[in-house]
Order: C-alpha cells, then structure tokens, then sequence
C-alpha cells in the first residue's frame, strides 16, 4: 500500500515533532546539570557530583543525536522544502545521517552511560579523573562502529557497482531515487520529456536532482545489531553487579527499568531499520517502521537521561538543600570529605542503610538535641533515594 506524499509529510512532521521534544529535554538536562552542579556546592553534595561534566556531554550528544534525525526527511530538504528553495541534494544528507547518528552519536552515547556504570562500581582510584575517562573511553570505543557506519555511507562513493540490483541497492544505498512520481521537478510537460530522460540517464544524477528519499541500508543495520548486542551484554552484566551491591529497593527498581526499557527500546529500533529493506520509501511497512524506530530511539535516550543524568542531579540539589537547612537550624556543619575520603557508591549505599537505622524516629526517642543527617549516599549514577520526612535527608536510603 502506497501512501500519498501529503501523508509522508504528516509523518515527517511528527519525527520533527518527537526530534524536536527529544532535543528540548537534552538540552534543558545540559543546562540543569550545569546549574546544579557547580563548584560553589558544599563538600558533602560534591559527592554527588564528580560525574557532572560528564553527565553534561551525554546530554550534548542526546542533543545532537535529536538533530541528526531531521537530516534523513525529505520533508525539509526535497523539491517542496521550507528550508532551501527547491531543495537540497538529498543524497548527501542521508549518508551524514547515517555516519553521525549511527556511527558517533548513538554509540557514543550509549557507552557513555555504560562506562558510567562501570564507574560506580570502582574503587578511590577512580575518582580521580572520573569525567575525563569516562568521556575519553566512550569516544574512544565508538570509534570503530563509526569508522564502519562512515564506510557504509559512503560506500556507493567509494566502490563502482551496479547498484541497480536489489543487492547491492539493500546492502549498501542510503537513499532511493526510484520513487520519481513523487517528485514534482521531474514531472514535465511533453515538451520537455527529453530533458526528464536525459536527467535520469545521467550518471551524477543525484548531483542534478533532489528526488531521493533515505533508506537504511542493510549493512549499516548489521553493524548496528552487532554493537547492541555487545553492548548490552556488558551492560546487562554491569547493571547485575550494580544491583547484587546495593540494597535499596527505589534503586534497585530503577536500575531494573533501565535494563528492561533500554534492552527493549534498543533492540526494537535497530529491529525496524533492519526491516525496511522489504520495503520501499512510501510503501506503509516503511513509513510505519521508521516513525516507530525514532520514537523508539527518542524513550531510550529520555529513558536513560533520566536514570544516569536528571534524577542523580534533582537528587544532588535536594541534598545541598537539606543541608543548608540543617546547618541554619543550629545544626552545625556536616564534616568536609574531600576525595580522599570518598568511597564507592555502592558500598556508600550500605553505609546509608546503616545510618538511617541509626538516625530513625524510633533510635531517637527520649531525646530532644538535634542530630546531624546520615551522611549522604547517593549513587553517582542513579541515586536511589526516597523522600522522607522533613528531619531527614531525603538521600538516606530506606531498605
């Protein structure tokens, strides 16, 4: 079944719409980390924040992953754009969609939120430099999938073929310039139906024309299947390990969620790419497919900014808050702990289960003098707090 192009437009707009929401959110993550995040921060809730800058580029590469997604719409760049009068080469923007999306932003994305994990399992030593390594190490690890996404974008480029055949066109074209009745620049009179044959016999003629619609390419689906499953072994293993060391329940359920979401939104977003090639740009199974793999893509970002980056920050400020109460009641200052006295989150957790037993209504009856708040024991990723009672910090953990 064939869609009209007023449909596909409609489509179009919608992932303009979800890019645009998407986009929206990692920025304002960016900015809100930044903002609560700063060095002006007490001793104790800096604690909280020695992944803030990198927190601050996984939303920079969300923010960018959003805007890649409107390369690949024909929508803006085809002979009706709004953007360019008559359009632009379209051809070109589908190969940069699939080199930046697929071969930098996603990945680096991901293994940024993975090496973050890994981070809160490690010991004092990995506190030193936690940003620097963990942004290095992610950019680093991408760089072989986005050398293969980079070749696979320009592989029609690179290597003369007969793209013609179904094969090699599934495998290893990013666009499909077969679709000729929905472009209006080729629509010409009789007079002029020598100058449309002469157009499409050219051999440069996606340098001559904007009637090309972006597909996903095979090859490019393939190494995108073999980064997930790699990367979501290592993550599933890591999150295990994060899980088996804490004992929060809110923590757990969360770091639960993130596996379960993540696992999900992943596979079945790359599922869809893979599936298009038994389709053609227009067919329904396409257009259906490529709107549920970008809202797909869209809940995983937002689903993991929100566990490794919003809700650690919301977290990190309550607690500054908390404790500036505390010391305004006549409290005193909570002691300074620099780095040197800075402990694993997940062995920070079982300190925080222990304080709170101590700190409790009950451990407190009979006596009236104010004691100072459990020493706060967020988890550097997903501090896995509950809300408590105004007495307490709201980052002391309830089992």
């Amino acid at each position: 079944m064939q869609l009209t192009q007023d449909e596909v437009d409609s489509i179009d707009w919608a992932v303009v719409g979800l890019s645009g929401v998407l986009f929206a959110v990692s920025t304002g993550g960016a900015i809100y980390t930044v903002l609560y995040s700063g060095s002006r921060k007490s001793p104790v809730t800096k604690q909280f924040n020695y992944l803030w800058r990198a927190r601050f580029f996984s939303q920079v590469l969300a923010a960018l992953y959003a805007a890649a997604q409107i390369l690949r719409l024909q929508v803006l760049w085809g002979p009706e754009s709004p953007v360019i009068s008559g359009g632009y080469y379209p051809t070109i923007f589908c190969r940069a969609y699939t080199a930046l999306a697929y071969g930098l932003f996603e990945p680096s994305f991901l293994l940024l939120a993975l090496f973050a994990c890994i981070y809160s399992l490690q010991g004092k030593a990995s506190s030193v430099h936690p940003n620097f390594n963990i942004v290095f190490f992610s950019l680093g690890f991408s760089l072989p999938t986005c050398a293969a996404q980079l070749v696979c974008a320009l592989f029609t480029r690179i290597f003369d073929l007969d793209y013609s055949t179904w094969l090699f066109h599934t495998f290893f074209s990013t666009y499909d310039m077969s679709q000729t009745q929905y472009c209006p620049q080729l629509q010409v009179s009789a007079s002029g139906g020598s100058r449309r044959r002469a157009l499409l016999q050219t051999q440069d003629v996606e340098q001559s024309s904007s009637c090309a619609f972006c597909v996903f390419p095979l090859l490019s689906s393939l190494i995108s299947a073999g980064f997930t499953v790699c990367f979501l072994l290592v993550m599933w293993a890591v999150t295990q390990r994060i899980v088996a060391a804490v004992i929060n329940k809110t923590l757990i359920r969360r770091v639960r969620a993130l596996q379960l979401l993540s696992t999900l939104l992943l596979v079945i977003s790359v599922a869809c790419r893979g599936v298009t090639v038994l389709f053609k740009p227009f067919d329904l199974g396409f257009e259906v497919l490529r709107l549920v793999q970008v809202f797909c893509v869209v809940s995983m970002v937002l689903v993991i900014s929100y566990v490794l980056v919003l809700k650690p920050v919301y977290d990190a400020h309550v607690a500054d808050q908390q404790l500036k109460q505390f010391e305004m009641s006549g409290g005193g200052s909570w002691p300074a702990t620099g780095p040197a006295a800075y402990q694993p989150p997940v062995l920070q957790e079982s300190h925080a289960a222990t304080q709170a037993a101590v700190h409790s209504p009950v451990a407190r009856q009979g006596s009236s003098a104010p004691h100072p708040p459990a020493s706060p024991a967020a988890h550097e990723l997903s501090d896995g707090s509950e809300q408590q009672a105004p007495e307490h910090l709201p980052l002391v953990n309830k089992v």
